[in-house]
């Protein structure tokens, strides 16, 4: 789906369809869940995940640790998620491993590596707001960044997160930008 303006929602089942499933290996997963709450966000949808209960109504543990994972990363990275817009454009992502968000007023950009950038995370669809700080979710240090002409946006990422990284699965930035629409 690409960008739109008008509303829009995709649902997928966490398992094989929308019913119990009682083999938790066709679960798929946290990290399939946030890619896609991410990929919808950016793109200007909303995403649901299908998940079907037992004859008893209870849902299957897999289900359930899954969907709480996702909440913990909800909870640390959720300003790059709810009440965000997509960027014009294609500038809803840069390869296939960053995805961008915007807030509604345009000042912030929110970034996610679907993929651990290493030591360094380079962007070059996103001019920060000279002297602002860029913010790792669930990091308390802002991070060093640089810009430069031909590289773009380089945000160094501290030796410390390699071993101890602040959410699992994918990676958050808040980036504050000159208030305009990016």
């Amino acid at each position: 789906k690409a960008n739109t303006d008008m509303p829009w929602m995709v649902i997928y089942p966490l398992a094989r369809g929308f019913s119990y499933d009682p083999d938790a290996s066709q679960y798929k997963g946290s990290a399939w869940m946030i890619r896609n709450i991410i990929d919808t966000a950016a793109k200007g949808g909303s995403f649901q995940v299908g998940i079907g209960p037992d004859a008893t109504g209870k849902f299957h543990p897999a289900a359930i640790e899954q969907v709480k994972r996702v909440g913990a990363w909800l909870r640390i990275c959720g300003e790059g998620i709810y009440a965000t817009r997509p960027r014009a454009g294609d500038n809803w992502r840069e390869g296939e491993s960053i995805r961008f968000t915007r807030r509604k007023d345009g000042e912030k950009v929110y970034c996610f590596a679907l993929q651990w950038p290493g030591s360094l995370l380079q962007l070059q669809s996103v001019q920060p707001k000279e002297g602002s700080p860029i913010r790792m979710f669930g990091y308390p240090t802002p991070m060093n960044w640089t810009v430069d002409s031909a590289k773009g946006l380089s945000i160094h990422l501290p030796e410390s997160l390699h071993d101890h990284k602040p959410t699992e699965y994918v990676w958050g930035w808040a980036i504050r930008v000159n208030r305009r629409i990016e």
